[in-house]
């Protein structure tokens, strides 16, 4: 039963893929000046996934299994000194974190689903809109910083972040959508843990000790 299970999820993980790859081969067109933007656009890409995950796979096995593979592949890249440098930026490894983040979360909060969609989402959506929108307002009014924080971004963030609870939990968690608004947006905005990491890290913390806690 659970070998037919990942067997029948097998065809949707391979569509779900597509996009992915297109995404990859596509954004190489608008070549290296726009990594940044090219990399926010591959975060996108995976929004068949996400929906797929949250409401139609049976099991969470083979989405975590292609994301650890395509974790593993980014790094092998670099450790071949084979970077692509339309996506992949020399001192930064978030792809690698991004591709980890979801094959941990697809594992751990397979029971609490829709929370982990919120969290997909915020790195898929949130992150991906943020850096977008940063990036092409400090190219319009300061041209020599195209990757610095600004709270135009953050804004981004949080408004994405706010919609996506809502969308998900709905008004009764109306509170609780902007606190994990709040510290998504924030997490993202710090510079100390990559934010890949840092904004499921800390959502999921009070998701666990303060939300379920307090709103079983």
């Amino acid at each position: 039963m659970f070998f037919a299970l990942i067997i029948a999820d097998l065809p949707l993980i391979i569509i779900c893929t597509v996009p992915v790859v297109l995404a990859l081969r596509l954004t190489r067109r608008l070549g290296d000046e726009y990594a940044w933007v090219n990399r926010k656009m591959i975060h996108l890409s995976v929004l068949p996934a996400v929906f797929a995950y949250g409401f139609i796979l049976a099991e969470p096995y083979l989405f975590s299994l292609v994301s650890f593979l395509f974790a593993f592949w980014q790094y092998w890249k670099r450790v071949r000194g084979e970077i692509s440098l339309w996506y992949q930026l020399e001192e930064n490894i978030g792809e690698v974190y991004y591709c980890l983040a979801f094959g941990v979360m697809s594992l751990v909060f397979w029971r609490y689903r829709l929370f982990a969609m919120a969290l997909m989402l915020y790195l898929a959506v949130g992150d991906a809109l943020t850096g977008i929108v940063r990036f092409f307002y400090l190219r319009r009014f300061s041209s020599r910083v195209f990757r610095r924080k600004h709270i135009v971004g953050s804004f981004a963030m949080f408004l994405t972040c706010f919609l996506v609870n809502f969308c998900l939990f709905g008004v009764s968690s109306l509170v609780n959508s902007i606190i994990l608004a709040t510290i998504a947006t924030s997490a993202e905005y710090q510079s100390l843990i990559d934010d890949n990491i840092a904004i499921p890290l800390l959502c999921s913390i009070y998701y666990y000790f303060v939300w379920m806690q307090l709103f079983p």
